[in-house]
C-alpha cells in the first residue's frame, strides 16, 4: 500500500447558528435543527482508489478512524452533535434517527400519506427508508 494508491476528499459546511431562529419562525425544519444554539459544522470525507488492486477495507477503515477522532475531539470541546446529514452519511450510520423522533414521525406521516402502498419504501432499492427507523 503506498499513498500514491488513494487520494482523499473533504468538505466542510458551516450551519451558522442565526439559521436556527429563522427556521423556528417558519415553522422548524424537518432535520431536527431548531434546538441548536450555536454554530455548527457538516463534513464529509471520502477516499479514493487509483486501481481496482488497491486495499480499499484499509482506506475505508482510515476514513472511519479519522471520522471517529473527529467525533472524540468535538466531544472534548462540546461541539458535538448527534445529527447525521443524510446527503453525507455513509452505508453504516443511521441518519433518520438522528433528526429527531418527532421529525421521524412526521416523516412516517407524510410518507402514509403520499405514498400509501409504500413504494418508495419497499420497492425503490437502496438509501435509507423512513420505515426501517425505529
Amino acid at each position: 500500500m503506498a499513498p500514491e494508491d488513494f487520494f482523499t476528499q473533504m468538505f466542510l459546511q458551516p450551519l451558522p447558528s442565526y439559521r436556527w431562529a429563522i427556521g423556528k419562525e417558519h415553522g422548524g425544519n424537518v432535520l431536527g435543527l431548531d434546538d441548536l444554539k450555536n454554530n455548527a459544522l457538516l463534513y464529509t470525507a471520502g477516499v479514493g482508489v487509483a486501481s481496482d488492486d488497491a486495499p480499499r477495507e484499509k482506506a475505508h477503515e482510515l476514513v472511519n478512524k479519522m471520522c471517529a477522532d473527529l467525533s472524540d475531539f468535538a466531544k472534548s470541546v462540546g461541539g458535538d452533535m448527534d445529527f447525521v446529514y443524510l446527503n453525507y452519511a455513509g452505508s453504516e450510520q443511521d441518519p433518520l434517527s438522528s433528526y429527531g423522533a418527532a421529525n421521524v414521525e412526521f416523516m412516517k406521516e407524510v410518507a402514509a400519506r403520499y405514498d400509501p402502498a409504500g413504494v418508495f419504501q419497499n420497492r425503490v432499492p437502496g438509501g435509507y427508508k423512513i420505515s426501517k427507523v425505529e
